[in-house]
């Protein structure tokens, strides 16, 4: 809230609306994917969300280095997305056994 100048309401709504969309975003696509690749070849399964968070840290470097809230929380916006991606890969293993 100091760092990017917001008040304390702006945090929870802007922040909530990013992780959520973000977050579901990232489950749909993630999913879609696993579903295509998976089948295919089970290391998919692994490859698809550790690409996904190689491809995130330049965003986080993103988000801590902007002095605006509203570029951080695009920058955020994009690594919320990715780093949900292991969370499709890793259900359906459960369900498997």
């Amino acid at each position: 809230m100091r760092e990017k100048g917001m008040e304390l309401g702006e945090v929870a709504i802007w922040y909530a609306l990013v992780v959520s969309v973000g977050m579901g975003g990232g489950i749909y696509v993630s999913g879609r994917l696993i579903d295509k690749f998976g089948p295919r070849k089970k290391s998919a399964y692994a490859i698809i969300p550790a690409i996904s968070l190689l491809l995130a840290l330049p965003f986080f470097l993103g988000f801590v280095w902007s002095n605006r809230w509203d570029v951080a929380l695009l920058f955020l916006a994009v690594p919320t997305f990715l780093n949900s991606f292991f969370l499709s890969a890793t259900l359906p293993s459960c369900r498997e056994r």
